[in-house]
């Protein structure tokens, strides 16, 4: 089962994104990727607010995306003007979500990122095909 790690420590913005995301995804909110169990596919949302000042967003991408390779990395921040979104895109996050986001926002982001990593993570779902009761199609 794919799971979204959140590292923050605003219990709020946990909630919503498990609001958003149902009881399909578990949201795991944690303060470190060191102690936490990151086998499966999964995405990692990373709170804006909880990076210390002093250091930069880029570093903290960068950091986490060392620490769980693979694995999509997502930025919550309430900066989105397009110099703070940049910045978080090329240091490698997949997508930036509005920390104020709805519901439907917030699982639209997430959904399509989720996929995404599910699809490189190779951890994909089964496919099934109902071509009708023509006998001569069904063996395609």
């Amino acid at each position: 089962m794919p799971k979204i790690h959140l590292l923050s420590v605003d219990r709020t913005l946990a909630q919503r994104i498990a609001d958003a995301m149902g009881e399909h995804v578990p949201v795991d909110m944690v303060q470190s990727l060191e102690h936490s169990d990151l086998d499966g596919p999964g995405i990692v949302v990373i709170d804006h607010a909880s990076v210390p000042a002093e250091r930069s967003l880029s570093s903290a991408i960068g950091e986490v995306a060392q620490m769980a390779p693979g694995r999509a990395v997502v930025v919550a921040t309430e900066d989105m003007y397009a110099g703070q979104v940049l910045q978080a895109i090329r240091a490698g996050a997949a997508d930036v979500l509005p920390r104020g986001a709805g519901g439907a926002e917030a699982s639209e982001i997430l959904t399509r990122v989720m996929n995404s990593a599910l699809t490189t993570q190779g951890r994909l779902g089964r496919l099934t095909i109902v071509l009708g009761n023509d006998r001569e199609a069904l063996p395609m």
